[in-house]
């Protein structure tokens, strides 16, 4: 698995001014993304603790779209289940802990938890999705500032004989 990005001011590395401008700018663009697209809404039908739980993740975010709508109802959906199945399996243990179906409830809450977890991770809002996203837009913008300076080196100066020539051609 790979290492999460760490925040500017929690760096250990070795990067240049450059580098930690360029990653700063780029975790408050992650961090506050403009409200240019419509806000997202549940993509299937929700009771009404689903969608409770629905507008409090979509809330958490301010950089949710439209575009998330259906991993976000898929998340609702999950925990909500996670939520009911949790109990279920509390009150099957306080009656009888040697019930055999706790071991299968027990199976499913772990399939449901490892969904949950990967819409969390589609959705970045793990801290680590967070600040890796914004290291990857951060090495991009360095990454074009790296272009950009090596093409004002590379343009060829201009030759100062040229202009005595279209001087000489007035006379």
């Amino acid at each position: 698995m790979a290492r999460y990005a760490d925040d500017v001011e929690n760096l250990a590395g070795h990067l240049t001014k450059a580098d930690k401008e360029a990653r700063g700018e780029a975790q408050e663009e992650v961090n506050k993304m403009a409200n240019e697209y419509p806000t997202p809404t549940p993509t299937a039908m929700l009771n009404k603790e689903e969608q409770l739980i629905f507008e409090n993740y979509a809330k958490y975010s301010d950089r949710f779209r439209e575009q998330d709508s259906t991993a976000l109802t898929m998340l609702a959906k999950n925990v909500y289940k996670y939520d009911l199945l949790s109990i279920t399996l509390d009150g099957m243990y306080d009656e009888d802990p040697s019930n055999p179906e706790c071991g299968a409830i027990e199976r499913r809450l772990q399939a449901i938890e490892k969904q949950i977890v990967q819409h969390l991770t589609k959705l970045r809002l793990t801290l680590g999705d967070r600040q890796q996203l914004a290291n990857e837009i951060a090495k991009e913008k360095v990454e074009l500032k790296k272009l950009a300076q090596l093409e004002a080196e590379n343009k060829p100066a201009a030759n100062p004989v040229e202009g005595l020539w279209e001087d000489d051609e007035d006379e």
